[in-house]
């Protein structure tokens, strides 16, 4: 094992038999052993909503975590696919990186509102606020605070936008935490003074997923079953969907309309009616049981 490189620890969470946490220190990992085996093992809990920095907020440690740039976009992206992994039983959170400040509708306060409800419709386990400036995702003191969520929350798997996203926010948001997911495993990595004692971590896998884009993906994740709790979690981000004083792309419907037919035309690509789309940074490893599994549909 290189200088610097540990297991990353657990945090708590039981792993799954067989599948190991990537070392602290090393460029390249195992990926993802099974998506199944680790969503599939975990508790439900109630919705706990955080502000970072905060040295109350209590350490989680979540099965999923999906990383957005503004308060709305996870939603936008994978909504879907967030409140399939819920319903499944997994531990399933969002960090929004900014508040949305610069947003032409909406304060700060409202967003936050509505983030909250979003994700109880969703049925997630754990939304936070990272507090990052809008427009402002990048840079070595923002990958420091991106590190302490990691350490604070210690996903299994993580979810990024695609580097390609036309939003210029939701590449830098996908670079961003590309570094801060490697920092986070590094144990002589500086975190923040508000998750000192947090030890060092790192998720066996990170996907991306597209906000506004329509990248192809690798993966199609059929989420039919659940696309009116997509809608609905949309519905309540209503300072940026509905009516308001200042017209965007979002409260015209233009923007919902193009998220709705991206999705129709990916679920049509793999026989359904609804997919979400995920594609895997670097190869994705499989069992047999996974391999079989999306043999048999």
């Amino acid at each position: 094992m290189p200088s610097g490189c540990r297991p990353g620890p657990s945090g708590g969470k039981s792993r799954p038999k067989g599948a190991k946490a990537w070392s602290g220190g090393c460029a390249r990992g195992p990926g993802i052993r099974s998506v199944h085996m680790v969503l599939a093992r975990a508790k439900v809990m109630a919705l706990q909503t955080v502000s970072f920095p905060g040295a109350a907020v209590e350490p989680v440690a979540l099965d999923l975590l999906c990383v957005a740039p503004h308060p709305d976009d996870a939603e936008m992206g994978v909504g879907g696919v967030l409140a399939l992994c819920a319903r499944a039983g997994a531990r399933v959170g969002v960090l929004d990186l900014t508040r949305g400040e610069l947003a032409s509708n909406g304060t700060p306060q409202e967003r936050l509102r509505e983030g909250a409800e979003a994700a109880a419709t969703l049925g997630l386990t754990w939304r936070g606020q990272l507090g990052l400036p809008d427009r402002g995702l990048h840079g070595a003191a923002a990958i420091v605070e991106l590190v302490g969520a990691l350490r604070r929350t210690r996903p299994a798997l993580v979810l990024i936008p695609h580097a390609e996203d036309p939003h210029p926010d939701h590449g830098a948001a996908g670079h961003l935490t590309r570094e801060a997911v490697f920092s986070a495993g590094l144990r002589r990595a500086a975190g923040p003074e508000w998750a000192a004692g947090a030890a060092a971590t790192r998720p066996r896998g990170v996907l991306q997923y597209c906000i506004n884009g329509w990248t192809l993906p690798a993966i199609a994740i059929d989420v039919t079953a659940v696309y009116e709790v997509k809608r609905r979690a949309l519905r309540a981000h209503a300072s940026q969907f509905g009516p308001a004083d200042v017209p965007t792309r979002l409260n015209t419907g233009q923007a919902l309309a193009q998220v709705e037919a991206r999705d129709r035309y990916l679920g049509a690509s793999v026989g359904a009616a609804f997919a979400e789309g995920l594609l895997p940074v670097g190869p994705l490893r499989l069992d047999v049981a996974a391999l079989l599994g999306v043999c048999r549909g």
